[in-house]
Parts: structure tokens; sequence; C-alpha cells
């Protein structure tokens, strides 16, 4: 829409191409001034506007509102002086694209809440694995400060090593267009911490991603390793190996030192009851029933047994030590022990 009008606020001329975004027929408010046919508000924010752009030649933007209809629009209107008392105003309606601005900024408002509650990274990667944005509830999970990494590479950021693993992370995101991640380290301070980074797309030119540090969990999985470590050397050393009768599962779990103790490698054997009663010398099988009825009533019981080891059929002798676990109806649910190869003691 344009309208043309005097310094005094009198409309001059008026052309528009949809009558319905004006508050009257151009005939009702033509050669009136504008403060007889428009609200107050608007006239005097379109006045004080055209008079700035009057006074400082340049184009000057005014944003005003108007009831019509019992609706209220948004318009945008830009004046610049046409003459000594003439003021051209170009007037846009912009009600939609300010709803839709409005929307946008509450969803971002409301996504950025949502990630501040997060004890969590988020980075927002393009197609060339570039950051583009990024969030950090805890700064010091940055491996450096957002001006050394926002508009650069994984690679140029993390290493070559480092940055072909998120290039093949997000190159499978592309893909398959499904959440994949990884688990990484990387060395902040001079302290080696740990993550894993969940990635997903958020449309065709970019990837959000999710980082959680997994630093506490990964030193008690390497201190659970460790000391596996050392109790299977403490094993290998006593002859000692342990194992675990699942009831539910009929199942026997070994662990590496009872299998040598067996004679078996680990796939060699199922765990099933049967296989094992096969290992026991067939004199002393009925001992272990009893041995086993008895423990029933106790809970807890030791005997020493004679086996058949299965790769050389050598008989050897073992001290078996175990504990057992029943449900209400004194059906076995869990039994553990250890068993312990003491021949060359006897």
């Amino acid at each position: 829409m344009i309208f043309i009008f005097r310094g005094d606020g009198t409309l001059i001329d008026c052309k528009t191409r949809d009558e319905s975004l004006l508050i009257a027929a151009p005939s009702d408010f033509m050669g009136k001034k504008l403060q007889d046919f428009l609200p107050k508000d608007a006239t005097q924010i379109i006045l004080d506007t055209a008079q700035k752009a009057v006074k400082s030649g340049n184009i000057e933007t005014a944003i005003y509102s108007l009831p019509i209809g019992g609706v209220t629009y948004l318009y945008e209107a830009r004046f610049n002086r046409m003459a000594e008392d003439v003021i051209l105003a170009v007037v846009r309606e912009i009600t939609e694209e300010k709803r839709q601005a409005a929307q946008l900024a509450e969803s971002e408002r409301r996504m950025r809440a949502i990630l501040s509650a997060l004890p969590d990274l988020v980075f927002v990667f393009d197609r060339e694995n570039r950051y583009l944005d990024y969030h950090a509830s805890i700064p010091s999970m940055l491996i450096s400060s957002p001006e050394n990494f926002i508009g650069r590479t994984v690679k140029e950021v993390l290493g070559d090593e480092l940055g072909d693993r998120f290039a093949a992370l997000h190159e499978l995101i592309w893909r398959t267009g499904e959440m994949h991640h990884i688990e990484y380290s990387v060395v902040i301070d001079r302290q080696q911490r740990y993550f894993e980074s969940y990635g997903s797309p958020m449309d065709e030119h970019r990837i959000l991603c999710v980082v959680h540090e997994i630093t506490e969990r990964k030193e008690i999985e390497n201190q659970r390793t460790k000391l596996l470590a050392q109790l299977t050397q403490a094993q290998n050393i006593a002859n000692l190996g342990s194992f675990e009768y699942d009831g539910k599962e009929q199942k026997l779990t070994w662990s590496d030192q009872t299998y040598r103790i067996f004679g078996l490698a680990p796939n060699e054997f199922n765990g099933t009851l049967n296989e094992f009663i096969q290992l026991i010398h067939p004199d002393d099988r009925e001992l272990l029933v009893k041995v086993h009825t008895h423990q029933q009533a106790s809970g807890h019981a030791e005997l020493e047994h004679r086996i058949i080891r299965a790769n050389d059929g050598a008989t050897r002798i073992v001290h078996a030590s175990f504990t057992q676990e029943s449900d209400a109806n004194g059906q076995i649910t869990r039994l553990l022990g250890v068993v312990q190869d003491i021949t060359e003691k006897s």
C-alpha cells in the first residue's frame, strides 16, 4: 500500500491492491487528516516517524496496529520525504509474519530452557562438519572457548583421528537419517576425560549432537577391568576358579581358571548340568548329590571330589565350596562357588 500525505496528516493519495486491509474505503478518508479516521496511538506513531523522515532526509520505519473488522492487524510503514511538505509512506501488513516470528522466538525460548536444564553439551554441525552453534550447561566441559571452534570443522578442533571418527559418525547419520553415537576421550586441563556423543539430523542441512560426560563411568569400568585382571592372576597362581549357577536359566558360568582346571576351552562347554556331571569321576557323583541335598538345608557346603580332566583324561582332585540361594518354594535361584585343584597337595 502507498500513501501520500502532508505534514499536518492530510491524506493526498492512496494506492492499494487489497482494500480489505484499509480501515475504511479510500473515498471515506481521502482529503481528511489521519487523526480524523485513525486511532490516536497509530496516528501519533505515523506523524512522529514521518516528521523524523522530513527532518533527517532519510527513510524511517515504524510499526503500528489498526483494528479492522474486530481483528487487530500489524503494519510496517517506511516513510520518505517527497517534497517540502509531502511524505510518501509505503506500508505492508505484517500480522502473520510477526505471529510466526513470535512463535519461533517462543519455541527457541523453550528450547533454550530445556537445554539449560540438561547437564550436557549440545552442538549443531553442518554438512561440512563445521560447528554452527553450541550449548554448555557446564562450560568447563568444553575443550576450548566457543570463539575457537564455532565456524571450524571437528578435525580442525579435535585433530585428525577424532575428527575422522566424527566425520564417519555424521556420514552414518546423514545416510540412515537415524540417531547414532560414539564414545571418545579428550584431554581437558591435562586430565583425560571421556564422553559419549549422540547425533541425529535436525533437517537436511544440520546435525544435532548431545554430548554426555562418562568419565566417572569409564573410571569405574577401568577399575573393574583392573580388578578382574588381578583376580584372574590370583586364581591362576592359586589354581583357583569360580563358578555361578543360574537356577532360572539352568546354566553354569565359569571363570577362565575353572575352564583350565576342567581341561576345557570356553567354546567346548555349554554350561549345562549334564555336561558338568560327565566331568565328575563316576565314583564321586553320588557324593556330590548328597552334599548338594545337605546344602539345600544349610545354604552352604564344601567337599573334595575327583574330576576327569577333559583334555587329557587325567583324574584330578578338587576342593569345591559353594553357597546357594533359593526361592520361597525351595527352588535354587542362584549358586555361587569356587573350585581349586588340590591334586598336588593330596
